[in-house]
């Protein structure tokens, strides 16, 4: 019997947890850090095992919250949220006597977008292989997936960002401005 549990990128992404994530990067040209997000498993003395990522107790140690505050729940999962680069260790417990503690490095070398791929769907024509269309004075919004250079990925990059304080989100001009027009919002 045992308790074991793994850090994986949070936002999720198709595939993310099965990725384990002990380091945790600046994410680049933003003062914010990579998140992750908690999957703790303990098993029984009969062998089974039971998901109780929701029902124990996650905690920096008290000499390395500067690092890594006190996790924050986002719905009903512990996501560690760094502050500041350096080395924390983090103990996840579940009832009396049963845990374990992990080390989570915070780095300041930045992880890198290698990649942005388009997550809405757009029409297609024969003339051109992304047409937006849509009735005039309609918006649309759009979604944007970023892939960084460790393989980790943001579903949505752009829209709803709770992972980088706010701040202007990049200008998606037109060759057509009579036609569409984007707002500051990205809108």
């Amino acid at each position: 019997s045992g308790l074991s549990w793994t850090p994986s990128p949070y936002p999720a992404y198709t595939g993310s947890t099965s990725v384990t994530k002990t380091t945790l990067s600046k994410i680049h040209c933003t003062p914010a850090y990579q998140r992750a997000v908690v999957a703790a498993t303990v098993t029984l003395s009969d062998g089974m095992t039971s998901d109780v990522s929701t029902n124990g107790l996650l905690t920096p140690s008290s000499d390395t919250t500067s690092v890594v505050p006190t996790p924050n729940k986002i719905g009903s999962a512990f996501v560690l949220q760094p502050t500041a680069a350096g080395t924390a260790n983090v103990e996840f417990t579940f009832g009396v006597g049963i845990g374990q503690s992990r080390t989570i490095t915070v780095a300041d070398t930045s992880a890198t977008v290698t990649a942005l791929t388009w997550a809405t769907s757009f029409w297609q024509s024969a003339t051109s292989p992304v047409t937006f269309a849509a009735i005039k004075g309609s918006t649309k919004t759009v979604q944007l997936a970023a892939t960084f250079d460790d393989g980790t990925q943001f579903p949505e990059a752009v829209g709803g960002v709770s992972w980088a304080p706010p701040g202007p989100h990049p200008p998606f001009p037109s060759g057509a401005p009579d036609r569409h027009h984007t707002s500051p919002a990205g809108v």
